[in-house]
Order: structure tokens, then C-alpha cells, then sequence
């Protein structure tokens, strides 16, 4: 794929995305897929634009990180207590001294959509330590379903760092 012509992957890309909306909505897994083929491509494209770091701190992208969080921290569980558990378990590991309520956004695409795009801005300590809350989120209830394990490896693909080891107790 990378070694294709840029408006072969940019018409890639829009098919891609056609593809997913076909049908009205957006699955989790067609989500994950479209969104690590699309960084893939998007890096390919602008090599430059894939660097690890940034300077961003994580008090100025809270609501970001929250709404990362929660929507992982909902996927992970049918009990929304259980899912507002593990949202402030992995959430007391990133911004322990101020901790956003617990509100999964309606739109949980949309919202993943914007904030990874600033969650990479961040610096890599506080990439570090969105990916070890994170896993903190995920292993909150001591299993690890192939959706948590799905959506983590997006969100380090989005943030351009590596997967931590927990993965490996996937189902």
C-alpha cells in the first residue's frame, strides 16, 4: 500500500470510509480496522506527520481523555457500574488529582475521532501514562475481551506508541 500513488490512496481511503457508513451506523471492529489501516495510510502519505512525541500535558486535553476513558471503560462492560469502576481506576493513573465525571459520549465515534488526534499531540510521558491507564481500565474487572484488546491497539497505533504487554492475556 505504501508504495502506491497518493491519489490511489486517498481514493483508497474514501472508499474505506463509504464502505464502513454503508450501512447507517459504525460497529466497534469496523471502527478499529478503518481507523489503524487509515493511520497506516495516513502515515504513508505524510511520513512527517507520524512523529512519536509532542509537547501537549495532559491537563490540557481532559475531556479527551475522559471521553477515551469512558468509552473504553463501556465497551469493556454490560454493567455501568462496573464501567464507571474501571473508567476511574485507569483515569486515577493519568489525572489523579482531577478526575472528569464519568459520562460516555452519545456519539462514540465521533468522539474517539476528535481526541485521538490530541491525544497524539501529548508528550511521551503523558502517552506513557494514558497507555498504562488504560490497561488499568481494561483489567479492571480481570479479564481481557478481545473488544478491550481491539480498541487499545488502535488507540497506541493513533498515538503512534507501542502496545503494552497486557495483550497477551486476550481472549
Amino acid at each position: 500500500m505504501r508504495r502506491r500513488p497518493r491519489p490511489a490512496l486517498q481514493t483508497f481511503l474514501i472508499a474505506l470510509n463509504q464502505v464502513i457508513q454503508a450501512d447507517g451506523k459504525v460497529e466497534l471492529d469496523e471502527y478499529c480496522l478503518g481507523k489503524l489501516i487509515a493511520v497506516q495510510v495516513v502515515d504513508a502519505l505524510d511520513p512527517s506527520k507520524a512523529k512519536p512525541s509532542g509537547s501537549l500535558k495532559l491537563p490540557a486535553i481532559a475531556a479527551e481523555i475522559a471521553d477515551v476513558f469512558s468509552i473504553v471503560a463501556q465497551h469493556g462492560s454490560d454493567d455501568a457500574a462496573d464501567a464507571q469502576r474501571a473508567y476511574l481506576l485507569g483515569m486515577h493513573e493519568v489525572l489523579p488529582d482531577a478526575i472528569p465525571v464519568y459520562a460516555p459520549p452519545a456519539e462514540w465515534g465521533f468522539a474517539m475521532d476528535r481526541a485521538l488526534p490530541k491525544l497524539d499531540l501529548l508528550a511521551p510521558a503523558g502517552k506513557e501514562l494514558v497507555v498504562r491507564g488504560l490497561a488499568q481500565t481494561i483489567g479492571a474487572d480481570g479479564v481481557i475481551t478481545v473488544t478491550e484488546a481491539e480498541l487499545l491497539r488502535t488507540i497506541c497505533a493513533a498515538l503512534h506508541c507501542p502496545l503494552p504487554p497486557i495483550l497477551n492475556q486476550a481472549a
